[in-house]
């Protein structure tokens, strides 16, 4: 045989790396999406997105405060992290599943490959959520380590300022509310972090991997100039309440953070010695700033309601009790910061024993 030919046709024989046309990827991506199939109860669509790829629209007008839809995990895992999250956990967990079951991850599994990502561990971890995200009796966050993956409400897309939310703490279950009244075509997202509330664009879109094109991600905007500078806010408050920097990039929040620049204060909000008093004028403040951004939710404002209210039962002194109880009866958030712009450094006796019950809750 000639051997130049023998080498001609070898290397004619090596594979070839072929790209299917865009038009044919979009046609299969449309095909596998559209045979999931959504419950009747669950009053969006699938359809495109534009930059989004595919979204969920509103199919009907869905009332803020309203439930959208309730989902149970297909499956959960139980890692120490979405990182250690691997095939085989995931392919033995889904042998188990219904036959129908498995037909609905098999088209997910098919879309991403379609998209140009194969991994059954990168498809899990673009469709879970962290479960069993509650506070216990004194409004400290706890954290599971279990992983539920959901079909129906991952297929929602993400956006800083959103008109929905996920409140993660329903064991199995998941469950979207309307944040503000969606008209009919609308399209249906929520934020995909909760910590984002303390963090600017430039971070949030680093953590995403992909850019948003929300209001408070639109550079030149006076929205975006306002957005940048209450969440800026919103991390240092959070910080002085909770002992914690949320938009540091450790994962638990703790480090050095250079977001309160007077040591003598953000050594005492480390060590979680804040007045009880300043404690509601912060937490109000809080609250302010997350209604001006369009990010207050049931959710959200009832685990700050918990706080203060679990700031007012600590109070010793008469005259703090009466002006604390006159914050807690406002029913708008600016009315409640302008009372409360009066509680702060305020001291009271109850100081103490609130910064021991915290310093226990937060070692238990």
């Amino acid at each position: 045989m000639d051997k130049t030919k023998d080498k001609n046709h070898r290397e004619r024989s090596l594979p070839v790396h072929f790209q299917y046309p865009s038009s044919l990827i979009y046609s299969c991506l449309s095909a596998a999406y559209l045979r999931l199939r959504i419950p009747k109860s669950a009053p969006y669509e699938l359809k495109p997105a534009g930059n989004h790829g595919w979204g969920g629209f509103a199919t009907r007008f869905i009332a803020k405060g309203s439930l959208i839809y309730r989902e149970q995990a297909l499956f959960t895992l139980q890692p120490r992290g979405a990182q250690q999250v691997h095939d085989y956990t995931i392919l033995w967990k889904v042998r188990q599943l219904s036959a129908q079951d498995k037909e609905t991850f098999n088209l997910l599994v098919k879309a991403a490959a379609l998209d140009g990502d194969d991994k059954v561990s990168n498809v899990f971890i673009k469709n879970y959520f962290r479960l069993v995200n509650v506070a216990n009796e004194l409004g400290v966050p706890t954290r599971s380590h279990q992983l539920g993956f959901f079909v129906f409400l991952s297929r929602l897309n993400h956006a800083c300022v959103a008109n929905a939310y996920v409140p993660q703490n329903e064991g199995k279950y998941i469950s979207c509310y309307a944040t503000k009244d969606i008209q009919p075509g609308e399209e249906i997202m929520f934020s995909y972090c909760a910590d984002f509330e303390s963090m600017q664009m430039e971070q949030r879109h680093r953590l995403l991997r992909f850019t948003c094109r929300c209001v408070a991600c639109a550079p030149g905007t006076a929205f975006h100039e306002l957005s940048e500078i209450r969440r800026k806010l919103i991390r240092g408050l959070n910080f002085l309440t909770q002992g914690m920097d949320l938009a540091y990039p450790r994962r638990d929040g703790h480090g050095p953070s250079g977001i309160i620049a007077d040591p003598i204060l953000r050594e005492a909000a480390k060590e979680l010695y804040m007045p009880l008093m300043s404690r509601l004028f912060y937490e109000s403040m809080i609250g302010l700033l997350l209604e001006e951004e369009g990010m207050m939710n049931a959710m959200i404002e009832k685990e700050i309601i918990a706080r203060m209210r679990g700031a007012v039962r600590l109070l010793q002194e008469a005259d703090n009790m009466v002006l604390a109880l006159r914050i807690m009866k406002q029913k708008r958030w600016v009315d409640k910061w302008l009372v409360a712009s009066q509680t702060l450094h305020k001291p009271d006796l109850g100081d103490i024993d609130g910064y021991l019950m915290l310093n226990m809750t937060c070692t238990a």
